[in-house]
């Protein structure tokens, strides 16, 4: 009866085995990643914040240079209606109205741009860590990662499962790999 007994527990425990390791095996892998986190400290959303600063003051100059301009004319247009210049005054308002004309066109222009690059860079930074996470997810075998960026989306999480500074370390050094191009 022993020697039926001892192979009898032996082959349940082995097979309890795999059945544990089939089963550990089978468990998703699951972690989060702060969004906020990742979007504003990835390389490549600083890169083109730089830019569009860039050209966001450079506008901003142009404005100011026309705003100044205007302001003069303002003040010259001003001194003939004290001065009681009434033919300085009818010479130079086309002047000042087409002036002002220009600085509203080009003030509603820049605006429109501006919001128009801000999406346009905003799309591209997020497609750009998106495909980057799915890399990093494939490379580390999860079956999921999760973003937490404060919407809802993830209501508890257990600090051990947030992969936020591997996933930020893995986007940037992609980022940096492929030369700062998409």
């Amino acid at each position: 009866m022993k020697k039926v007994l001892l192979p009898l527990i032996c082959i349940t425990v082995v097979t309890m085995a795999f059945a544990m390791g089939f089963i550990y095996a089978k468990q998703p892998r699951l972690a989060y990643v702060n969004l906020d986190k990742v979007y504003n400290d990835f390389e490549m959303k600083k890169e083109l914040e730089k830019k569009l600063t860039t050209v966001q003051d450079m506008r901003k100059r142009q404005l100011d240079s026309l705003e100044l301009g205007l302001n003069i004319l303002s003040r010259t247009l001003q001194n003939f209606e004290m001065s009681g210049n009434k033919k300085g005054l009818e010479e130079r308002m086309p002047e000042f109205e087409m002036l002002r004309q220009e600085y509203l066109q080009k003030q509603q222009a820049f605006e429109q741009d501006n919001q128009a690059m801000t999406q346009q860079y905003s799309e591209q930074i997020w497609k750009q860590i998106n495909q980057y996470v799915k890399d990093f997810g494939k490379n580390k075998n999860y079956t999921y990662i999760l973003g937490g960026d404060g919407t809802g989306s993830i209501m508890y999480a257990q600090e051990g499962n947030e992969i936020t500074a591997d996933v930020l370390a893995y986007v940037n050094e992609s980022y940096k790999g492929s030369g700062g191009k998409n």
